[in-house]
């Protein structure tokens, strides 16, 4: 990351720092005024370069009213990232930016081949598993092409404890 002044470095220094315990992560963060977070949104989301999970993860630490649609876009590119905790970040980040297409990216990351995407996604779609047969049937796919793989033991696990693993409902 180049060409930053240097608050807006200091909070990215902040938000790839690893050891850094969270609440003094908020503690150092809240001391950034918002037009410097927002422009440390607005250089990620310019940058061509990948992201880190843990970046991608600790972005809502500096979310604003103004910098809502740089994170957004930041966060459907990360779900393109190599990094599967870069993935995982996206989609719990747009799910906390309540993005109008989350349902459909989560869809998508069921393909995914990370357990831990996996687990973001269905965590997100079970809330409508129930009323959305559409959704419930491509989590039992899901769980039916995972199941006998210890890989994804999370994925497995999670749709078993919400009784996904049952065709009958």
């Amino acid at each position: 990351m180049t060409d930053m002044p240097p608050e807006t470095r200091q909070v990215f220094e902040l938000l790839n720092a690893s050891g850094i315990h969270p609440a003094m992560l908020e503690e150092q963060l809240q001391g950034f005024s918002a037009s410097v977070k927002d422009d440390m949104v607005a250089h990620l989301a310019q940058t061509s370069e990948p992201l880190s999970g843990r970046v991608v993860a600790r972005l809502p630490s500096i979310l604003t009213e103004t910098n809502q649609n740089d994170m957004q876009r930041i966060f459907v590119a990360g779900l393109q990232s190599s990094d599967s905790d870069a993935r995982v970040f996206s989609l719990h980040g747009l799910n906390t930016l309540k993005y109008p297409q989350l349902t459909q990216f989560a869809l998508n990351a069921l393909e995914d081949d990370s357990d831990q995407v996996l687990v973001a996604a269905a965590t997100i779609l079970l809330s409508n598993a129930e009323q959305n047969p559409d959704i419930r049937a491509r989590l039992q796919q899901v769980y039916q092409a995972r199941r006998s793989d210890h890989q994804f033991y999370g994925i497995t696990s999670l749709l078993q404890a919400h009784h996904i693993d049952n065709p009958e409902g």
